[in-house]
């Protein structure tokens, strides 16, 4: 099955998997009402308590088994007995498993990491809480939803990359026209799962240059593969030159800690994910749930983030390395694309993904 038909009958599931009634339990927003309510001090150390007699933490992911448990170490490490149970599945199998579970009137999970369309999905289904951290002041009102359905931990932004020892700088790309130019015919690569650097392109240019663009694009021969991580590495030992989207925090990893030949420009503007935390509407460990997003919104918690390569999007804390740091301070200028606008792009960036790039891919 492609990605592409999975995400539609996904889709298709809202309108029998909207939630009923089902609601005894309180709500997230029930459940801390109270302590909205108090001074800082007086809030925090309520919420402490009461998170640590609830004792658990059921986390549902996307994320990376070993940044997800780094983090899940230094929370468990600073607020005893709490453990977290964290249950990892593509961002497709995370909303599969959540609307199963609440259909069956099941709330096993709090804290949700779903992607950022993934995260759409949810809001849909109506299975995500409104929580306002008291640390959301520290990030722009791009990062975070103003009705407090998620936050934002870190960026995800799609770079112009190249091999530097294949390309001269003078002919490195600087735009996505760029990379139209003949000298790149059957010398660069995409992924093809370029979603969503095309719903960026659908947002900046419209469909019909979208297309045109992608139809160009593709006449230039690229190599198709599934996989930026994957694409990031062949970039490394030179089986292509360039690439039109792939994700500056591998590429500056890559560079740093393995030393290859590679590098990067960002395009402008530059298409970026936001990585979105969101709580359970229903969560069986609601104060709990609430600390633990406090502490991935917190400083503590951002330099954690930033520590295993990721970008941070906590104003003022800074990246790993220099190339991926403080960028929106920077100037660059960044396309936040928000779950919302994700979700509401995504079938129309499928479909030319699967009629552009994957179908490319399928006459190799």
């Amino acid at each position: 099955m492609t990605r592409m038909k999975a995400r539609r009958m996904v889709g298709g599931w809202f309108l029998f998997l909207l939630l009923p009634a089902m609601l005894a339990a309180k709500t997230v927003e029930e459940s801390l009402a109270e302590l909205e309510r108090l001074p800082a001090p007086q809030r925090q150390r309520l919420l402490v308590e009461r998170a640590r007699s609830e004792g658990r933490i059921g986390w549902y992911g996307n994320y990376n088994l070993d940044q997800a448990t780094t983090l899940k170490d230094a929370f468990e490490k600073k607020y005893p007995p709490i453990q977290i149970d964290y249950w990892r599945g593509s961002g497709n199998k995370v909303v599969d498993r959540i609307l199963n579970e609440t259909r069956a009137g099941r709330w096993d999970v709090d804290v949700i990491f779903a992607g950022d369309v993934g995260t759409y999905i949810l809001m849909q289904a109506g299975v995500v809480g409104r929580y306002r951290s008291p640390e959301r002041m520290g990030y722009s009102a791009r990062s975070v939803d103003k009705e407090g359905y998620w936050s934002g931990l870190t960026f995800g932004p799609s770079i112009l990359a190249y091999n530097t020892k294949l390309v001269k700088e003078a002919e490195v790309p600087k735009s996505y026209e760029d990379f139209l130019h003949p000298r790149w015919r059957g010398e660069m690569a995409i992924d093809m799962e370029a979603d969503r650097v095309v719903s960026a392109w659908l947002i900046l240019w419209g469909e019909q240059k979208t297309v045109e663009y992608l139809k160009a694009l593709m006449a230039n021969k690229p190599i198709v593969r599934k996989g930026h991580t994957l694409l990031t590495q062949l970039l490394c030992g030179g089986e292509f030159k360039v690439a039109p989207e792939l994700y500056a925090y591998q590429v500056t990893r890559m560079k740093r800690e393995k030393g290859c030949p590679i590098d990067f420009r960002y395009p402008d503007p530059t298409p970026a994910s936001i990585t979105p935390v969101a709580v359970a509407k229903n969560p069986p460990h609601p104060f709990a749930a609430a600390l633990f997003v406090d502490f991935l919104l917190s400083a503590e918690g951002q330099n954690i983030f930033a520590a295993v390569g990721r970008i941070p999007a906590r104003r003022g804390i800074k990246a790993q390395y220099p190339d991926i740091s403080n960028i929106e301070e920077r100037g660059i200028k960044l396309l936040l694309m928000t779950p919302e606008e994700e979700g509401k792009w995504q079938e129309k960036s499928f479909k030319l993904v699967e009629e552009y790039i994957v179908r490319k891919r399928a006459t190799e």
